[in-house]
């Protein structure tokens, strides 16, 4: 919550509302869904808290809403229009957050490639029946695709310039697509809220993703809600080498979507175990 707040933060004295919505109201959302899919009780104290700072960063934006929940839920006596935005003195454990994040965002990806195998298509066939039993597949990559490297250069250098925030120069350096470019290079701009620009533009992950994952064994296997998930493969590749190599020997060249993944957004497949 921290790192949301103080991204909201950020965004507001940016002027950036419609990013301040997104990490105030769209994130902190999804972050209170991950917390509550991942404990068997939810803590009543934290959720209030919870209650209550959504409510404090939300006021510029719904007013009228937010003095509502703060005086007939939260009981408050005074207007939340006196209040001041959440502060917090004590420093934000920013890998912490990366790892939760991560975790979250890999149980989020394994829902998506199961509704995508058990989703009826148009012959009223799906891909993979509901109770089947399933083999989990991450792909973790290991380097960037040329075209992702190329734009961190330039963020980089438009970073020391102090130019990267401006979109119109931004998008007069890129070379390429600019819709394939621009949503990477606003991926990198949000890591830099939150961590150090040596550490987002010299392709460094804090983290082992591997040795996370298999923390995380059990709520991995438990993600999936419709198939039933008996066996979990971790492979790693890079992009240069063109190639994937499993764990039984098999090389296949890189496909198009498994090419998707970057070193911490892993791309999920399912495959099912006769």
């Amino acid at each position: 919550m921290k790192v949301l707040v103080r991204q909201t933060y950020n965004h507001f004295a940016q002027t950036n509302y419609k990013m301040a919505l997104r990490s105030g109201f769209f994130d902190f959302q999804a972050l209170r869904d991950f917390y509550r899919d991942t404990v068997d009780v939810m803590n009543r104290d934290l959720v209030m808290k919870y209650i209550e700072i959504q409510t404090l960063i939300l006021t510029p934006i719904v007013p009228h809403f937010c003095e509502y929940i703060w005086r007939e839920l939260l009981g408050h006596d005074t207007s939340v229009q006196v209040q001041k935005f959440p502060e917090f003195n004590d420093t934000i454990d920013v890998m912490h957050s990366m790892r939760l994040n991560y975790v979250r965002s890999l149980l989020r990806r394994i829902r998506e490639a199961e509704l995508s195998k058990v989703k009826k298509k148009k012959n009223n066939i799906c891909d993979i029946e509901v109770g089947s039993h399933i083999k989990i597949i991450i792909f973790i990559a290991l380097d960037f695709p040329q075209w992702q490297q190329e734009c961190m250069v330039l963020c980089n250098e438009l970073y020391k310039t102090g130019q990267l925030w401006d979109m119109g120069v931004v998008k007069s350096k890129v070379k390429g697509n600019l819709g394939i470019a621009m949503p990477f290079i606003m991926h990198l701009i949000q890591r830099l809220e939150a961590e150090n620009s040596s550490e987002v533009f010299n392709h460094l992950i804090e983290y082992n993703e591997a040795s996370m994952i298999h923390e995380m064994e059990l709520k991995v296997m438990q993600a999936p809600q419709f198939l039933k998930a008996c066996a979990l493969e971790i492979v790693h590749f890079r992009h240069s080498d063109g190639i994937v190599t499993f764990g039984n020997g098999d090389v296949i060249p890189i496909s198009k979507a498994v090419g998707k993944a970057i070193p911490g957004e892993p791309v999920v497949t399912l495959q099912r175990i006769p």
